[in-house]
């Protein structure tokens, strides 16, 4: 279950080369690969815009591949080997209560500084263009509704976040900080949906009519996507 197609070397594909290598070459130590839990908590569903109140009746989520490097300031030259990876795209809905388990993050023991992450779209160097991993088909889908006094307006937002060029996560250099987890581990990424829209303008929005559809290529689209990117999940681990 990795990627073995980016700048750096995924950790399944690092253990494979280090299980075939002789016993001291290159300086492995035979370290053990492990695994602990990921889980996403999302946010709450209504808010306020301005002079808005905003309401989600859905915030689904294409979340991965995500991994986890020694650096702080992450990216594909930084991160050779990644000590942490969740290869899969999970597909969360963040408007439920309780956090949702998506998998199992693979894992070398050394301290965690950040992460780099896609959501849902990868741009691997095999690849002629990005392309969508889950079923979702894009990053997000946003929709829901604003009002102000007697004004109702209705919006539906489907968003692609891209890598910014080939081989490359969408995000790089998110802060992630933990000292040498293990398999006690557990991992839980925190979204909040609402943030991501709080840079839109609904007075224009509303101008627009009652129903309106963000796809990509719209202006306020781009203020989503690019939300997104800096304001990225909230990492947190505890330990059993």
């Amino acid at each position: 279950m990795s990627f073995p197609h980016r700048p750096l070397k995924p950790l399944a594909l690092a253990l494979a080369i280090m299980m075939m290598l002789p016993a001291g070459a290159c300086g492995t130590t035979g370290a053990e690969p492990f695994t602990y839990p990921i889980a996403v908590a999302g946010a709450g569903a209504s808010f306020p815009i301005g002079d808005w109140q905003v309401t989600l009746d859905r915030a689904d989520l294409a979340l991965g591949p995500l991994y986890l490097c020694a650096t702080a300031a992450a990216s594909p030259e930084l991160c050779e080997v990644a000590l942490g990876e969740f290869a899969e795209v999970a597909v969360i809905d963040l408007l439920a209560a309780e956090p949702q388990p998506i998998g199992e993050v693979l894992a070398l023991a050394g301290d965690v500084r950040s992460a780099m992450l896609d959501y849902g779209i990868s741009w691997f160097t095999t690849q002629a263009r990005a392309t969508a991993g889950s079923e979702l088909g894009h990053s997000a889908h946003l929709s829901g509704t604003a009002v102000r006094g007697a004004d109702i307006l209705d919006f539906d937002a489907v968003i692609d976040v891209l890598p910014p060029l080939r081989g490359s996560p969408a995000l790089v250099g998110v802060r992630a900080r933990v000292d040498d987890p293990d398999q006690g581990s557990r991992l839980l990424l925190r979204i909040n949906p609402g943030a991501w829209l709080l840079g839109l303008d609904f007075d224009a929005l509303a101008a627009l009519g009652p129903d309106v559809e963000i796809r990509p290529g719209d202006p306020a689209h781009a203020t989503i996507a690019f939300a997104m990117t800096t304001q990225p999940p909230v990492f947190s681990w505890t330990h059993e």
